[in-house]
This record gives structure tokens, C-alpha cells and sequence, in this order.
């Protein structure tokens, strides 16, 4: 399901797999066998084609390093989490990016649901659950991949970074709206203009910092 490179190949890394990626193959490379493999869920629904990506994405040395001096450490999982920021650096020149955002679905469409780590995307999926079971299915769970199509539409597709509770799988579907969460002393909702609304949205945005993007 997976391929082990030769040492002929690109020296450091063992393991490739493409994946599509909203429409749009992306062969990624792997130094850790275990960053690998849990990709494969995804990629039984989603295979990409090696030959019809365009590029390889993997984490540089010097990605490494600055992962490092932020205060993590070389193993799978940093090399897992990381490379959504190089995929969605890929993906902007193809007109989409990934997003830090719970996506699901209803009958109007797609929503996002944004927040900081630990803040209560998943809680407020349990809830949504609970009070309205069967109405709702979740596209990704953490890091879903938004499309801008030529006609203006955005579309909201699943990708193999679900969370921690490894929800998603529900097609995708147009982006209807976006739910920006903070924690406060009472529940309130408040409709959000746009000036208010355009920072916390390109803060959820995943990219790294020199994509000109």
C-alpha cells in the first residue's frame, strides 16, 4: 500500500504514498514508517496516482530545525502534523488550502468550526450530536482542504487529518458558514462582521511562512 524507496532515491526517506488531496494528487514522502501508515485510512478512500503528481512534498532539514528549536521533537508525529503545512502550501498555487477547522455538514451544506487547540471544536460536535442525532455527518474532524472553484463556489473536502478522534468521512460539500469559538463566561452567539471576522478566519489558515500565497 505503501513503497519503500531504494537508496537510490531521495537519501533520508524510506516510505512514499500519494494521496488525493481536493482533486489534486499529492505524493508525500515519509522518513518514519509509522508517519506512513496512518495516512492509509485516507488513502484507501482517496489514492492518487504517483505518476500524475506534480511534486513531492516531504519536511527539509531545515523545516526540522525550526520544529526542533519551537520545542518539538524528531519522531512521526511531528512529521505527520507537519506535513499539512507543506501540503497547503502546495495546494494554494492549485487554487486551495487546508484549514485548522472541525468541518460538517447538514442539508444547507458545509460548516467550520474554528477555535484554538483545546478550546472545544470536538465538544461542540458531541453536542451538536447529541441534540440532533442524524442530522449532521463530519467531513474532518481537524484539518479539512478548502477549494475555490472557477465559479466562485468554496468547497469543503475531508483530508487524512481528522483529529485525535479520527472523525470524517462524509463527502464534500459547499461552505455555507464558519463558527469562530472562544471560551467565555456564558453562551452567547453574535453574528460576526467582515473586518471582525477576517482574522480569526487567516489565523485558522495552515501554511508555512515563506509561501507567497
Amino acid at each position: 500500500m505503501f513503497r519503500v524507496f531504494g537508496a537510490h532515491r531521495m537519501t533520508g526517506f524510506s516510505y512514499e504514498l500519494t494521496i488525493e488531496l481536493a482533486g489534486i494528487p499529492v505524493r508525500l514522502l515519509f522518513r518514519y514508517e509509522e508517519a506512513c501508515k496512518g495516512f492509509l485510512p485516507y488513502y484507501e478512500k482517496h489514492p492518487g496516482d504517483p505518476e500524475d503528481a506534480e511534486t513531492q512534498v516531504y519536511l527539509t532539514e531545515d523545516d526540522w530545525e525550526g520544529l526542533i528549536r519551537h520545542g518539538f521533537s524528531r519522531c512521526a508525529e511531528t512529521e505527520a502534523s507537519y506535513l499539512s503545512a507543506r501540503c497547503s502550501d502546495y495546494l494554494l498555487t492549485k487554487d486551495r488550502c487546508i484549514i485548522h477547522a472541525a468541518a460538517f455538514r447538514d442539508d444547507s451544506g458545509a460548516w467550520l468550526i474554528t477555535a484554538g487547540p483545546g478550546v472545544g471544536k470536538s465538544t461542540q460536535l458531541r453536542t451538536l450530536e447529541a441534540l440532533y442525532p442524524g442530522t449532521f455527518s463530519v467531513i474532518c474532524g481537524d484539518r479539512p482542504v478548502l477549494e475555490l472553484t472557477e465559479g466562485g463556489t468554496i468547497l469543503v473536502h475531508p483530508s487524512p487529518w481528522n483529529g485525535k478522534e479520527h472523525w470524517g468521512g462524509a463527502d464534500a460539500a459547499p461552505l455555507f458558514g464558519i463558527i469562530s469559538l472562544k471560551r467565555g463566561d456564558e453562551n452567547r452567539t453574535a453574528l460576526l462582521r467582515t473586518k471582525e471576522a477576517v482574522i480569526p478566519v487567516y489565523q485558522a489558515l495552515i501554511h508555512t511562512a515563506v509561501t507567497k500565497e
